[in-house]
């Protein structure tokens, strides 16, 4: 059976590309699970939160934290440019609606 860490590591490697899991998620993360479903719901490092699992599709939703340890990659095939106006707002953590986003790397899947 796939271990919880295995699991979240497969999930970032889909979305994000291959080595994404090792970047994220080393093997000391603690995983918190839903109540009410006994599902993955939040990933972290210590104290820090590094990424949070969509009820939804099962895809992560990373925090800044989990983005800064993405970006030690080194690769940026998943890069989004958000207009002057969004910018602000999104340093600060906020989240990114369609009508801000400039472009976008083809290697982007929808949801």
């Amino acid at each position: 059976m796939i271990s919880d860490i295995e699991r979240v590591r497969a999930i970032a490697d889909y979305q994000f590309g291959p080595g994404a899991g090792e970047a994220l998620f080393p093997d000391d993360i603690s995983i918190t699970y839903s109540k009410t479903t006994g599902r993955i719901r939040h990933i972290y490092l210590g104290e820090k939160l590094l990424a949070s699992v969509r009820p939804s599709d099962g895809f992560l939703t990373l925090t800044i934290a989990g983005a800064e340890r993405l970006l030690k990659l080194g690769e940026s095939r998943f890069t989004v440019v958000v207009s002057d106006v969004a910018a602000p707002m999104v340093s600060r953590g906020r989240s990114v609606f369609a009508k801000h986003v400039v472009e976008a790397s083809p290697e982007i899947r929808p949801g």
